[in-house]
């Protein structure tokens, strides 16, 4: 077990904010999490989990507690059965890569997700046409509760799009220790989400050409998490009743839609700033919204998150006032009072 003191998170979340934690462990087992909750509580001091910051932004306050960071690592293949057993610290775009280097179908289209494998779940990371949800066997979790490892199987977990158990007030005490995915050996890819069915046009492409596509199309949309403070994707694009979509068609013409379960639209919430809002790549000081992904939010210097956090909700305002939509942020709040 690795504890430091004064552990600054701002150098430890892609969108480079954050106080210093008073102490940041980094635990390698279950054992280990034990050991270090156990001494949270008999110190009386708060923890928070976080991962790689990927998909986080953290007030710029100190904490007075322990940041744990599982870095449980591992990446095991069961026999020629495509389940895929991973730890929850192994970075998961090295998962992809290993998965496809195996010939092993079903999280290509994931690829160049930046964060922990632990964070995949938690949000149910999804791209291009796939979420995890499509693949996961069970997550292994640490109840902070009872003391003990655990297994949640998928319908356990509550996945929905960019949700899980693992967001909600009754899952906050549990942490992912390891992940299982079934994956498909040989399996067929899936390229029909509009960009990769454009990319390829009538060919049939291998997992690594997926795979390659998959990163160049997200290079090319994507800020740089090594140029620019960001968490990519900050908004989740809103899903609305039938009756407020046609409503909306009418009064912008082209409106693109997909369809989410009966009487609901999903609405591509880029071309929502972009065509109704005229946003795309508004900017107020150091932060702004990437020119070729209005998704996602940038910190193209030394923004705050109270800076970072008070941009986001007048964009949110801004969508309200055109659509009458509420949007949901997609990234986690961290610290905030």
């Amino acid at each position: 077990m690795n504890i430091t003191r004064s552990f600054p998170l701002s150098k430890h979340t892609t969108f480079r904010t954050g106080g210093n934690a008073q102490f940041f462990a980094e635990v390698d087992s279950a054992e280990e999490l034990s050991q270090i909750l156990r001494l949270a509580e008999k110190q009386r001091m708060p923890h928070i989990i976080l991962g790689e910051g990927s998909n986080v932004l953290v007030a710029d306050v100190d904490f007075p507690g322990y940041v744990i960071r599982p870095h449980i690592m591992g990446i095991e293949l069961e026999g020629d059965t495509g389940l895929l057993i991973v730890g929850a610290g192994e970075h998961w775009d090295n998962v992809v890569a290993f998965a496809v280097s195996r010939n092993l179908a079903g999280i290509e289209n994931l690829s160049f997700i930046p964060g922990s494998t632990g964070a995949a779940p938690v949000q149910n990371i999804g791209a291009y046409g796939t979420e995890l949800s499509d693949v996961l066997e069970w997550v292994e979790v640490f109840d902070t509760v009872s003391d003990s490892v655990v297994r949640l199987t998928k319908s356990e977990c509550q996945f929905a799009y960019r949700d899980s158990v693992f967001k909600k007030p009754k899952g906050k005490h549990l942490i992912i220790l390891r992940v299982a995915l079934r994956l498909a050996p040989g399996g067929a890819v899936d390229i029909s989400y509009k960009d990769l069915a454009k990319y390829f046009m009538d060919s049939k492409p291998t997992l690594a050409e997926v795979r390659e596509a998959v990163i160049k199309i997200r290079t090319a949309k994507l800020p740089d998490i090594a140029k620019v403070g960001t968490a990519g994707s900050f908004f989740k694009n809103p899903i609305i009743s039938e009756d407020l979509f046609v409503g909306l068609e009418k009064k912008f013409p082209g409106l693109p839609s997909f369809s989410e379960g009966k009487n609901h639209k999903k609405i591509p919430l880029a071309w929502i700033l972009d065509k109704v809002c005229g946003l795309n790549g508004y900017r107020e000081g150091n932060v702004g919204l990437f020119e070729t992904q209005p998704l996602a939010l940038v910190n193209f210097g030394t923004a705050t998150a109270n800076e970072i956090k008070n941009f986001a909700e007048k964009i949110s305002e801004i969508v309200k006032t055109k659509t009458n939509i509420e949007i949901e942020w997609e990234v986690n709040k961290i610290n905030f009072s």
